[in-house]
Formats: structure tokens, C-alpha cells, sequence
């Protein structure tokens, strides 16, 4: 037991903690960041774009709806609204 005293105590001599002012992010910290902000515009392009494909196999009546009827090609066929 007295040898992990002592263990103890010389770590304790040893390990001092720094100041706060010393302590920053640094460049990992910055890195880290921007590689998180990357991603993450990747996976929202990815998602939007997993989603019109959904949205377009939807309409098509891959899922076993109804297809959606065609739009009118102008604006005349369209009945309007009041």
C-alpha cells in the first residue's frame, strides 16, 4: 500500500494542471469543425435528393397509389380558381 502513496504523490507533484488561458481548441479543434460542417452539408444533399426520388416514384405510383395525373402543358386548361 505504501508504494501506490507514494505512486500517488508523485503524479500529483508531477501532473500540474495548466492555466486556463493556455488551454485552446487549436488547429485540431478548427479541422474538426469544418470536417463536421462538410458532412453534414453531404448528408443534406444526399437526403433532399434521396427525397425527389421518392417524391417522383410516388407520382410515377411505384408505391401502388394512383398515379398522379399529368399537369396541363399551359396555363388555359387549368380551371380557375376564385
Amino acid at each position: 500500500m505504501t508504494v501506490d502513496r507514494v505512486l500517488l504523490a508523485l503524479v500529483r507533484l508531477t501532473d500540474q494542471a495548466p492555466a486556463d488561458e493556455d488551454v485552446t481548441a487549436g488547429a485540431w479543434g478548427g479541422i474538426m469543425i469544418a470536417a463536421l460542417v462538410v458532412a453534414m452539408v453531404i448528408l443534406m444533399r444526399s437526403f433532399l435528393k434521396q427525397m425527389r426520388r421518392a417524391d417522383a416514384a410516388k407520382e410515377a405510383g411505384v408505391y401502388g397509389d394512383e398515379p398522379a395525373p399529368p399537369e396541363p402543358a399551359d396555363d388555359e386548361d387549368r380551371p380557375t380558381r376564385r
